[in-house]
């Protein structure tokens, strides 16, 4: 699949936000550097739940990337005036097994 870049990445999430145009919620699976996140973003909210097993905080990449998707496809569930997501981290616990 080889590198690619912000913009690329950011119109993926973009293209699952135009074709998702009756969901709530929008999952965003992401690999920051060595582990996976996820982000389940709230399209009436514009709340974007981040749950890590490291329990990080977003990094700025990621949240880069959602902004720049919003930017692209504007979700039409959208309640508020917010052209960025608030994002919330949830404590997620490790599956022992």
């Amino acid at each position: 699949m080889g590198e690619t870049t912000k913009e690329n990445r950011s119109r993926l999430i973009a293209n699952r936000l135009m074709h998702a145009k009756r969901a709530d919620y929008i999952f965003i699976p992401y690999n920051p550097d060595f582990h996976w996140v996820l982000v389940a973003l709230d399209m009436r909210t514009m709340t974007a739940y981040y749950l890590d097993v490291m329990q990080k905080q977003p990094c700025d990449d990621l949240k880069e990337i959602v902004n720049m998707a919003l930017r692209i496809h504007p979700p039409e569930k959208q309640r508020s005036s917010k052209r960025e997501p608030t994002w919330v981290k949830v404590v997620v616990t490790l599956q022992e097994n």
